[in-house]
């Protein structure tokens, strides 16, 4: 009886030992349920997070390109105004220099006919003559 005590004692303990170590075991099997899903949440988020990371970097290459268009345009278009303000330039200078050669010739020609007319006067005349 002796010997079935201590085999009964001894199952016992096994008994205990068995139930806690299932008891971690399912402890265990939670624990590791539980951070498969969180791995399963992060690669989610992970993904997400990439996808939008390529679509940004998708729109900011178009806007590059499309910034880099508009500078050449800008480019181009301060080009022709400086064309167009250059040829203006020359027309203006054109028509100031014709406008001052036609005030030149005026004054010349006002000179002309004063000396003409007043050439006729003696300035050390006594008397001015009548007219007839």
């Amino acid at each position: 009886s002796r010997a079935q005590h201590e085999m009964l004692q001894r199952a016992k303990k096994t008994d205990e030992a068995l139930r806690v170590l299932e008891g971690e075991k399912e402890s265990a099997e939670r624990a590791h349920t539980a951070s498969a899903a969180k791995v399963a949440t992060q690669d989610k988020q992970l993904r997400t997070f990439l996808d939008a990371n390529e679509a940004l970097e998708a729109d900011l290459r178009r806007q590059l390109a499309r910034v880099a268009q508009l500078e050449r345009r800008k480019q181009e278009q301060e080009a022709e105004q400086s064309t167009i303000e250059a040829y203006y330039q020359a027309r203006l200078d054109e028509m100031q220099a014709q406008y001052d050669r036609l005030l030149s010739e005026i004054d010349d020609s006002k000179r002309e006919a004063q000396k003409k007319v007043y050439s006729a006067f003696d300035d050390d005349a006594k008397i001015v003559p009548d007219r007839q």
